[in-house]
């Protein structure tokens, strides 16, 4: 099946991608185009133009700001697994990032295009999840920031509206925390069946912990029930493992072809205790 008609535009500047927004209803923004141009291909979608977004130098990079990093929209995936200071200060990310796909895709693939497509089998939302990342958007309408608990609304759903795109995303500092992203993927495609990502502290010195799954629930999401348990000042093996099973009973997973509720439940479970295990090891929880 061949895609329905299309115009493109690379353009080499923010504003002129906004613009073009502004005066073509249904654009969508090209960020990595993976699965957008298989939507297009069997016609889930359509749109009249597509606006590819890589010419824009604007959305690339990963900086230092106010002690945290800012990663550019058009960041791909291969860019934050190898870059230094996200895997000494962001493992979650970084692992997510290395997760994503196969290299050809990592190499396309982007933070953004990630996190505005929100598949339920994605590797990045959950790590943006427990780093609690603020997605900055642009549009005809101006700028917001849009924290990440309140970004992902459904599957393939997040609160960006039409004719607005991703420009960066903040990641705030966090000394002294540990995190770690776990998955167990679809050997066909890579997708995940289920992804882990946790966080430890530095609030957990007192007590705070993140964790977030992908691929099993039927749009990524937080653990409540998991992250409650773990708000304790102590975080041994054993109330690490207790804390985990809540993860296999307390949510209703998903089933389809690749696996059943059951099994993603268990595998939620496992994977739970496995990152939050290394979210620790990797925290600097004395005093």
């Amino acid at each position: 099946m061949n895609s329905a008609n299309f115009e493109y535009a690379a353009p080499q500047q923010l504003h002129e991608a906004i613009a073009l927004f502004s005066r073509t209803p249904g654009a969508l923004p090209l960020a990595g185009g993976h699965s957008l141009l298989l939507d297009l291909r069997t016609r889930t979608v359509s749109a009249p133009l597509l606006v590819d977004l890589r010419r824009i130098k604007d959305l690339h990079g990963i900086h230092t700001v106010d002690s945290g990093i800012r990663v550019g929209a058009m960041t791909t995936c291969r860019e934050l697994a190898e870059n230094r200071l996200v895997n000494e200060r962001y493992s979650a990310l970084a692992e997510a990032a290395a997760a994503n796909g196969d290299a050809q895709v990592r190499a396309r693939s982007t933070l953004a295009g990630n996190l505005a497509y929100n598949h339920p089998a994605g590797d990045l939302q959950a790590a943006a999840l427990v780093l609690r990342a603020v997605i900055h958007v642009v549009g005809s309408g101006g700028e917001r920031a849009i924290p990440v608990d309140s970004f992902f609304l459904g599957p393939q759903r997040t609160d960006l509206a039409a004719g607005e795109i991703i420009t960066h995303i903040d990641f705030p500092a966090a000394p002294g925390a540990g995190s770690a992203y776990e998955k167990f993927k679809n050997p066909a495609n890579g997708y995940a069946i289920c992804g882990v990502a946790a966080r430890v502290g530095p609030e957990a010195k007192g007590g705070e912990c993140y964790v977030a799954v992908s691929g099993a629930l039927p749009s990524p999401g937080r653990l409540a029930s998991v992250e409650s348990q773990l708000a304790q000042k102590s975080l041994t093996a054993s109330k690490i493992a207790k804390a985990a099973k809540l993860a296999e009973t307390d949510y209703d997973y998903r089933s389809d072809l690749h696996a059943s509720a059951e099994y993603r439940a268990h595998l939620a479970a496992v994977l739970c205790e496995r990152a939050v295990l290394r979210a620790a090891e990797r925290a600097d929880l004395s005093g």
